[in-house]
This record gives structure tokens, sequence and C-alpha cells, in this order.
């Protein structure tokens, strides 16, 4: 008998034959091909988030569709996550958002939403005050209070 299967890295795989059955091999090598795959997807999502979230038109259809899967295996994959891809996104947005308000300046609320990636500003109000409890605009004056207070 041969030396054994051959790995991803091209080295020769301890199996010992006499002791694992061949379905057993078969199956083992699959759920360490299933996890590695999951969590390279994790991790592009979470890349591709991170690279496009600004664009508007980026969502979950642009995710799978970059990745070549289908929206229903991202969701499988993202099972145990505690958002789903589309709050992801949604989430990174309004972070992105948040940092714009209390930043230098005083962009425009319109300005602020297009630099987010969001669609409207109608989208970014609502968006925050479901994630915050608060406007962008009672935001923007809370967060201007509390500097003031603190110089």
């Amino acid at each position: 008998m041969g030396p054994g299967p051959i790995g991803r890295d091209g080295q020769v795989m301890n199996i010992a034959p006499e002791h694992v059955s061949r379905s057993e091999q078969v199956s083992r090598v699959g759920v360490s091909d299933l996890r590695t795959s999951e969590r390279y997807l994790r991790a592009a999502v979470t890349d591709l988030i991170e690279r496009n979230f600004r664009d508007p038109d980026f969502s979950v259809e642009v995710v799978a569709r970059h990745l070549h899967v289908s929206r229903r295996h991202l969701y499988r994959v993202l099972a145990g996550s505690p958002t789903s891809l589309a709050e992801m996104i949604a989430d990174r947005r309004l972070d992105w958002a948040r940092g714009l308000l209390t930043g230098p300046g005083n962009p425009k609320f319109e300005a602020v939403a297009h630099a987010s990636g969001f669609a409207s500003t109608a989208t970014m109000r609502n968006r925050f005050r479901a994630k915050y409890g608060l406007t962008p605009d009672e935001f923007r004056r809370a967060a201007t209070v509390a500097d003031a207070e603190a110089s």
C-alpha cells in the first residue's frame, strides 16, 4: 500500500489505513475542507465589507457574486454570527457615519450618508436611530455638548 493520502500542503498525511476506514478518511478530509472553507468565507466576507461598505450598491448579492457562492450558502455559513450579513454591512456603515459625525468639520448629513454608503439620508437616519436611540442630528449635538464639557 502507498504512503497515504496527500494533504493540501502536498505533505503525506499520517493516517494509518489499517485503523481508519476509507469512508472515515474521506469524511475527515471533507469536514476539514468544509471548516476551512467556512473560515475562508467568513474572513473573505469581513474583508469585502471593510473594503466596500462605502459603496451604496454593495449588498449581500454583491458579496455572494464576488465569492461565487449562493446567498443561501452565505447565510448558512454565517448562521452562527450574532448578526446577519446585511446587518454587518449596515453596522459598518453606521460606525463610519458615527465617526464622521463626531470628527472635524461639520459635514451635512447628506454628505455623511453618501460617504458611509447609505443610499439616502433617510435610510441612514432610520438605521442610526434604531441602533443608537438617537437621530444623527441628536447624536452630533450630544457629542458637541460632551466635547464642550470635557474642555
